[in-house]
């Protein structure tokens, strides 16, 4: 019994890693597991932050280390691959070094990378247990671009990411390029994302 009990939690354990953490608030302000930004976008008849051809919000948010970022940061390159994602989420074990790694490879000299870290603040208050660890996965990863933590620019964006991680790609004029796209992705899954929003 006590085998097939941790089988099953093992199982879990590993769905949840593959297909990603839920995030994300219903109206009532609960968390929406699971659901897909796909299907949010299916039923909007209005543009919102984040949707495909629309400008990504403005912000001026400071990164894990203090520096401030601003939407400035897009006119920097072709294109910008933004990644958002919570100090609890398993997911960041595969993602965020698949992306620092990204950020250094040589064929990826017109593209920036930026972090989003989805729990460190809330309500204009900083976590700084939560923000301890934003700071240690940024070091882990060989501080490879701004996570950065969010602002009010940013709320109303990230109140409509609801499965972690979530990654959106930005072009030079801060407009959202293609779908965003969720799940864990490898960096050969990401090299074939950033390449096809590079050739649109």
């Amino acid at each position: 019994m006590k085998k097939t009990v941790a089988a099953v939690l093992s199982l879990l354990l590993a769905f949840s890693l593959l297909w990603g953490c839920g995030a994300g608030k219903t109206d009532d302000g609960t968390t929406a597991p699971g659901e897909s930004l796909v299907s949010v976008q299916e039923e909007s008849t209005t543009a919102f932050p984040g949707q495909k051809g629309s400008p990504f919000p403005t912000f001026k948010a400071k990164d894990v280390t203090g520096k401030t970022v601003t939407n400035k940061v897009f006119s920097k390159n072709k294109l910008t691959v933004v990644n958002v994602f919570a100090t609890w989420c398993g997911s960041n074990e595969f993602e965020l070094p698949a992306l620092a790694k990204l950020s250094k490879a040589d064929d990826m000299k017109n593209v920036g990378f930026l972090g989003i870290v989805l729990d460190v603040a809330e309500d204009g208050e900083t976590n700084e247990e939560l923000l301890k660890k934003a700071k240690a996965l940024y070091e882990e990863n060989g501080k490879p671009y701004p996570y950065l933590i969010t602002d009010d620019g940013l709320n109303e964006f990230c109140d409509r990411v609801t499965l972690l991680p979530q990654t959106y790609f930005v072009d030079e004029n801060g407009i959202v390029v293609g779908d965003a796209v969720s799940n864990v992705l490898t960096e050969s899954n990401f090299r074939q994302f950033i390449n096809q929003r590079l050739e649109g």
